[in-house]
């Protein structure tokens, strides 16, 4: 998806199709690579895919 934006007083107007994209999410990761920005949705894992990860191995002490 391409886009033009314009820039007033420093704030950034998102056009209606990226506020549609973003949706309910809640944090917007903002990375910039070069002369790009990208912007990304970050959503926390669910506590099912956390605990999917735990070994059944005790820690050391």
């Amino acid at each position: 998806m391409q886009a033009t934006v314009r820039v007033m007083d420093g704030k950034i107007s998102l056009p209606r199709v990226a506020i549609n994209w973003i949706g309910n999410a809640r944090e917007l990761g903002l990375f910039l690579e070069g002369d790009a920005l990208i912007l990304k949705k970050m959503q926390p894992p669910r506590l099912s895919e956390i605990a999917t990860r735990v070994t059944d191995e005790e820690m050391p002490l």
